[in-house]
């Protein structure tokens, strides 16, 4: 992903992962916001997160837009599934950067949000860190470990929105 141009890569790599191959996966319009944080579910589809744009898009192996979840914060940064049966779709938004005016019609921004799906989302690879020494989710690790711990949550962000996604 290049945020400051708006576009989404599709890459080719080698076994020494090594790019061999680089073309555009999709570009934005810049009132969608920048790409950000993505994942991927069974189906291979990219769910990508909106820097100023105040969403979650799902593409499909082509490119082409299949879905789309608008969220009352501005910045949204990260995603990731995880949750009962992997069906849950956890989003982090920021609010670096927002003017007062943003905060009016998006009141919510800097939270936490918990979208269920009716797709799994890909199994992700984990890793050991000694910094804390947990098992850490590689794409959003750090928001799987505060999740775990209920205490820390609430302390990590103003709240964890539920909401439903169609799709």
């Amino acid at each position: 992903t290049d945020s400051k141009k708006n576009i989404i890569y599709k890459i080719k790599i080698n076994n020494k992962f090594q790019i061999i191959k680089k073309n555009i996966f999709f570009k934005f319009k810049k009132k969608e916001g920048a790409p950000d944080g993505m994942t991927t579910d069974i189906k291979n589809n990219l769910w990508v997160c909106h820097y100023h744009g105040a969403r979650v898009s799902v593409y499909n192996l082509k490119g082409h837009k299949i879905h789309q979840i608008y969220l009352p914060a501005k910045n949204v940064t990260n995603c990731t599934f995880g949750g009962i049966a992997n069906k849950e779709l956890f989003i982090s938004t920021a609010i670096k950067g927002m003017k007062t005016i943003d905060f009016k019609k998006y009141p919510l921004s800097g939270s936490l949000f918990k979208v269920k799906t009716n797709i799994k989302g890909k199994k992700n690879l984990t890793l050991r860190t000694s910094i804390i020494g947990h098992e850490l989710n590689s794409s959003f690790g750090l928001l799987n470990w505060f999740l775990k711990q209920q205490k820390i949550t609430r302390g990590f962000t103003k709240a964890i929105f539920s909401v439903y996604a169609l799709f």
